[in-house]
């Protein structure tokens, strides 16, 4: 699944859900930037992808309590179309 949108601030996103093989494994990814103009409309439902990586700290607000707390998330370096759909 493939969301994009313009944001105010941040310039062009896309958020990438994958189907992965092994369950409960990192499957949604945050692309900003160049990456994110580079790859809007290229990339379509259904193709073979390897999504290359780092983990990066964030800092989070939960909803309910106002807290923050630091989380590992994944900074998307790079994505390559193994198998078009």
């Amino acid at each position: 699944m493939i969301f994009e949108e313009d944001d105010r601030y941040r310039g062009r996103l896309l958020l990438i859900t994958l189907d992965t093989e092994i369950p409960l494994e990192l499957n949604t990814f945050e692309v900003e930037g160049d990456l994110a103009v580079a790859l809007s409309g290229v990339l379509e439902e259904g193709q073979v992808v390897r999504i290359d990586c780092r983990g990066d700290w964030a800092e989070v607000v939960s909803p309910e309590s106002i807290e923050t707390s630091d989380k590992t998330v994944a900074t998307v370096l790079h994505i390559e179309v193994l198998e078009p759909a």
